[in-house]
């Protein structure tokens, strides 16, 4: 995208309150289309592609393109208008988008925004003036690097205002199966029985759910003997991330609360530790943790001893486990077990992918640089 097209957009953005803003890369090498997208104090690079269709068919069509697409820079679709079903479809197979009436949908590490309803005609359709003069550049501001003491509710607006995620795919069972074939990328070798037991769903929904995310880009299949292989691991751990506080999370909390953390570490281990807790060689000094009961039975005595006071923006959350005993991190193809030792005493980490999506959760800027830290010593 060029100087003007950018400055189009921003004036968009402008007229229907949408709260983002294009900033040209600058950089050689990257090419045509690749930009900063800024919301607030977040900043993200990705490469815009302009689409002047709004035939479902020719969005799907893009979609298809994009999985096929091997930039490192994840793509965004800027479109006149996206209909409320071409929205859906595009949220559930992870593609960014925005159109001129002001829905869109961003999501990156530490930048979520998800506007739709909005289905009046843009200004443009509607016959006003979008000035193409070519607007000041911003520059992206560091967000300051402060110390999360509170693990605060994600908030849960209207419908034209930003929503949690609710694509199809990260529905609460088929976000457990994602979880344990990121886990495990092996169990995509096995049968689906197999992936279901380990993600504690039927195996018809396992089965779904791996169809869906072949149709979405992030899995592929053989033609022979039908085994499913990764096609996009990193873009499915992002968009799944992004889903999982107001998601699976939100499905497996049992109770927030207030807590001196030295506590649990004397205490015997009734499930895993994830979060800044399960980092330890990336974070020094964390206050917050994220607790995951074996058994929701337990959950009294685990108050009981670590003396957790009940609190909407605590230092603790506790939730369910959905994966079983011994299927928790092993870093089995990213870093020597040896550096992920919990400071809990004997509890043990939950597994990674899980680890990331607490700490993407938090929104906290500190913990958000540990997740991508995590993430980059990650190999599919």
């Amino acid at each position: 995208m060029n100087g003007e097209e950018i400055s189009r957009w921003n004036d968009i953005f402008n007229l229907v309150e949408v709260p983002l803003e294009f900033v040209e890369l600058g950089q050689e090498g990257v090419g045509d289309g690749g930009l900063f997208v800024r919301h607030g104090d977040a900043s993200a690079k990705c490469m815009a592609r302009q689409v002047e269709t709004n035939d479902p068919q020719g969005l799907r069509a893009l979609v298809a393109e994009k999985a096929a697409d091997e930039s490192d820079l994840p793509t965004l679709l800027l479109a006149p208008r996206v209909t409320p079903k071409v929205a859906d479809f595009l949220r559930g197979a992870g593609v960014m988008f925005a159109d001129e009436r002001g829905n869109c949908f961003i999501s990156f590490p530490g930048m979520y925004l998800d506007i739709r309803g909005r289905v009046k005609g843009s200004p443009v359709e509607q016959g006003g003036s979008v000035s193409l003069k070519r607007g000041e550049q911003a520059t992206s501001a560091s967000p300051q690097d402060k110390a999360a003491r509170r693990l605060r509710k994600p908030a849960r607006g209207a419908a034209s205002q930003v929503k949690a995620p609710t694509g199809s795919l990260f529905t609460p069972r088929r976000a457990q199966v994602s979880a344990v074939i990121l886990d495990r990328p092996e169990l995509l070798d096995s049968p689906v029985r197999e992936v279901a037991r380990q993600a504690g769903v039927s195996v018809g929904s396992a089965a779904q759910t791996l169809e869906l995310l072949t149709q979405a880009g992030y899995l592929n299949k053989s033609g022979f003997g039908g085994r499913y292989y990764f096609e996009r691991p990193k873009a499915l751990l992002d968009a799944w991330a992004q889903s999982y506080a107001t998601g699976l999370g939100a499905d497996l909390e049992i109770f927030r609360g207030e807590a001196d953390l030295d506590r649990f570490g004397a205490m015997d281990p009734m499930g895993w530790v994830s979060g800044e807790q399960a980092v330890p060689h990336l974070v020094r000094g964390g206050t917050t943790v994220h607790l995951y009961l074996r058994d929701s039975a337990e959950l009294r005595e685990l108050l009981r001893s670590g003396r957790i006071r009940r609190s909407d923006n605590g230092n603790v959350i506790v939730r369910t486990a959905f994966w079983g005993a011994g299927q928790g991190s092993r870093d089995a193809n990213q870093t020597d077990q040896s550096d992920h030792a919990t400071v809990l005493g004997e509890w043990p980490c939950a597994p990674w992918p899980v680890i990331y999506a607490d700490l993407v959760g938090t929104h906290e800027p500190r913990l958000l640089e540990v997740a991508q830290e995590l993430r980059s010593t990650i190999n599919f």
